[in-house]
């Protein structure tokens, strides 16, 4: 490292943002001593508004008068001046090493008045504030703040990236600078420090993280370059680091020997997946398309990591993706306005009876299935599925807590039949010669009794190496046991039940869901009957009681959540909210099981459930979803990716296309609402293919967009021809009153607009949308990040 004194620029920066923070109501007064610094040393103003009439400024702006552009020797008279005007007793600093500059041409962190919003400007004191607090309190409410608001600002136009570089500034000790150049030098494997790309994966390709991300590669990039690996110690000298090395490699005589075991933490952090997180970004950007990818790498990224992300094997993704579905080990639902607690964990649903009895929602199934594993105590079978079968049987009354019948045979080994009646069958070989002395004892009975049939399963269909399964209801089943002896009758046992076979019992833990044992089935009511065994999951039974070696690491699963933002968060997750932070879940330090309302049973969350939401931003902005959510969620974005798309499509660049639309439909509204690639996406996509695109998708949803403001939709589509001119995407007419009306009055309505979608339009029409735009942004001010 070279011998420079970060510490002095590092101290005196974090001194001038307190300094700063006393001004956040007093904005006036902080204008006026800008005026007076550059009064004073005789250097013009920048322009930092209008005609330089500034009413009102920023933190980070302030900031950025002395970090940008200029001369080493303009930036300490600068500085110098302002630490006279507010008493800053601090070295000022000479050297600006390591530290990130703004361009020129976009150096204020808000627009100018009349294209900013009413709280531009306060949002960025409030980042400026929290960011401050929780640098030194480390609190959870000051940590909410800071999300909040930064979630808030990044969606402000000209601010993006330059936020990570602000708040470097104003404490360089505990946030990381996240210009292009830095996120190219941690995203470069050769320098061990690609770790963030595990908590934000879409940082490689552009895409800003949210403010719960931000903060979870600060600590990451905090906890790397403090681990004694490598000679810089702090984010100053590690952006020094990636400045002075364009080549973005990491000098071998920056990295210090790691003792035998630290690549292997390396690893292992790379190998961490959040255990709650949502894809969020507009319409059409592939969140849903990721989802199967995502869900595949979770459950086993060894096995699929050939196929997932991999579009020529997108139909292997699926067909894996489905085939977990079915297997239990993928869950999937969809969140809407009417959707509640009782429809996702538990509610109360008719028993059939005239009463009710709890249901679980499928979060509870999914959690109850990850729960299930092997019972290391009870003895194992291997079996050949092809050689035996499998029965079903229910063992009393589930609903009763007075009937111990599952108890007693759960403890003497056994199961027992409540049909038959009190006869003893032991002297019987065969269905007739059963139906035969219960005939005798009841002699109006009919020849197919189910008596009858319940005893012949029980006594001569089933048979010994066979497997049963014991119902819980038509949704669970609570043991799985071997059928070790044959029949035999005891009347004198402390059960009503006299009809008993020895059994080995190999599984009685934690209710298994029904999904995990049949196929697309649930349990009959009948007490007893045979399974077909093209309805049973072998695989799942084998799992649970065979005699193969028991992994230590659990199987995952994974929950999918579309529109997760379009229910009622606190309605549908209820107290459960808590128990899916990672360190409240099941075996974690701070477990915590909650008592659930209906069913009255102690719930919790296990460790290996993954919960993935998505979220269509176009439908309500990340910033307003609920804040316990956010909280306790990574954010992955999935932004529009033009160029995934086709240059020339008989003659249309649709990817210049869609950029322009896409960037005027930000300037308009804001990027939440911007348009995703793929609408474009088609197997040989045509010309004729586009129009429809354009007619019956895009179209139509600008038109939601801007609530049918033509004239806005206009502007996004470059403009509309006269009736019949196909040259353009719509067509206007304009309508006056005395064409319509017969009436002397006509005078007093002015003339009206129609617009109209055109039928066949042409090539023309759709370059005429981008013919005339630079390939640049459309926005006439550029930033090293292309702001």
């Amino acid at each position: 490292m070279e011998d420079i004194d970060y510490k002095i620029w590092g101290d005196f920066y974090q001194e001038f943002a307190n300094k700063i923070l006393q001004y956040k109501n007093n904005r006036k007064d902080l204008i006026t001593i800008i005026r007076k610094v550059y009064d004073n040393i005789n250097i013009k103003l920048p322009t930092l508004e209008k005609e330089n009439n500034i009413v009102d400024i920023d933190p980070f702006t302030v900031f950025g008068l002395f970090n940008k552009g200029i001369k080493d020797e303009n930036r300490t008279i600068i500085i110098t001046e302002f630490a006279k005007l507010l008493n800053i007793n601090l070295e000022v600093p000479t050297d600006f090493s390591g530290i990130p500059l703004l361009n020129n041409m976009s150096s204020t962190f808000y627009k100018f008045e009349g294209y900013r919003k009413e709280d531009d400007i306060d949002n960025l004191w409030k980042v400026f504030e929290y960011a401050i607090k929780y640098d030194e309190n480390q609190n959870d409410e000051d940590e909410l703040n800071l999300i909040n608001y930064y979630d808030k600002t990044i969606a402000q136009k000209g601010v993006k990236w330059k936020l990570s570089m602000g708040l470097f500034w104003i404490r360089p000790y505990r946030y990381i600078n996240l210009d292009e150049q830095n996120r190219t030098f941690i995203c470069n494997e050769k320098n061990n420090l690609n770790t963030v790309k595990s908590i934000f994966p879409n940082i490689e390709k552009g895409h800003v993280p949210n403010g719960k991300q931000y903060i979870d590669i600060s600590n990451e990039c905090k906890r790397l370059v403090e681990s004694g690996n490598y000679k810089f110690k702090n984010f100053i000298e590690m952006s020094h680091c990636s400045w002075s090395n364009k080549s973005n490699n990491l000098p071998e005589d920056y990295i210090v020997d790691t003792k035998e075991g630290d690549d292997a933490k390396v690893s292992s952090r790379n190998n961490q997946i959040s255990k709650n997180t949502i894809l969020y970004g507009p319409p059409g950007t592939g969140k849903t398309y990721n989802v199967c990818n995502k869900a595949l790498e979770i459950i086993d990224h060894e096995k699929y990591k050939d196929i997932i992300n991999n579009p020529s094997k997108r139909d292997e993704v699926v067909k894996e993706f489905n085939k977990l579905k079915e297997d239990g080990l993928i869950g999937f639902c969809t969140f809407h306005q009417s959707y509640s607690y009782e429809d996702f964990v538990e509610g109360l649903r008719s028993n059939g009876s005239g009463g009710f009895e709890p249901k679980d929602g499928i979060f509870k199934q999914i959690c109850e299935s990850t729960s299930v594993k092997a019972q290391t105590e009870l003895p194992k079978y291997e079996f050949d599925q092809n050689q035996i079968s499998v029965h079903k049987m229910s063992l009393g009354d589930t609903s009763s807590k007075e009937d111990n019948i599952y108890e007693y045979c759960i403890k003497n080994n056994c199961i027992s039949l409540g049909w038959g009646e009190n006869i003893d069958y032991s002297n019987c070989n065969d269905r007739e010669s059963i139906k035969q002395i219960f005939k005798e004892n009841f002699p109006e009975s009919s020849d197919n009794s189910f008596d009858i049939n319940a005893i012949n399963r029980f006594k001569h269909i089933i048979q010994e190496g066979d497997l049963v399964i014991i119902s819980q209801g038509n949704h669970k089943a609570r043991a799985i046991g071997k059928i070790t002896g044959d029949y035999y009758y005891d009347s004198n046992t402390e059960i009503r039940y006299n009809h008993f076979r020895k059994v080995e019992w190999l599984y009685n833990g934690e209710a298994i869901d029904v999904k995990r044992i049949l196929k697309d089935k649930v349990f009959s009511q009948q007490s007893i009957y045979t399974f077909y065994n093209e309805d049973l999951k072998f695989d799942n039974i084998k799992e649970l009681i065979s005699e193969k070696p028991i992994e230590n690491k659990a199987k995952n699963y994974v929950l999918i959540i579309d529109e997760i933002n379009r229910g009622n968060i606190s309605k549908i997750f209820g107290e459960l909210i808590t128990l899916i932070e990672e360190d409240k879940r099941i075996g974690e330090r701070n477990e915590l099981k909650v008592s659930l309302p209906y069913s009255n049973e102690s719930f919790g969350v296990p460790n290996n459930l993954y919960i993935i939401g998505t979220m269509n931003t176009a439908d309500r902005s990340i910033a307003l979803l609920d804040t316990a959510l956010r909280r306790r969620f990574d954010f992955e974005e999935y932004m529009p990716n033009e160029e995934l798309l086709s240059k020339d499509v008989e003659g249309v660049n649709v990817s210049k296309l869609l950029k322009t639309i896409n960037d005027r439909i930000e300037f308009l509204l804001d990027r939440d609402h911007t348009i995703g690639h793929t609408y474009f996406i088609k197997d040989n996509l045509t010309f004729e293919d586009l129009v429809s695109i354009m007619k019956n998708k895009i179209i139509p949803l600008l038109q939601e967009y801007f609530y049918d403001d033509f004239e806005k939709i206009e502007m996004v589509l470059g403009g509309s021809g006269k009736a019949f001119n196909n040259n353009y995407l719509l067509n206007k007419t304009t309508i006056k009153a005395s064409s319509l009306f017969k009436t002397n009055q006509t005078f007093m309505y002015p003339d009206q607009v129609k617009y109209s979608v055109v039928e066949n339009p042409s090539r023309e029409a759709f370059i005429r949308i981008y013919d005339d735009i630079k390939d640049e942004a459309l926005d006439n001010t550029t930033t090293l990040d292309g702001e």
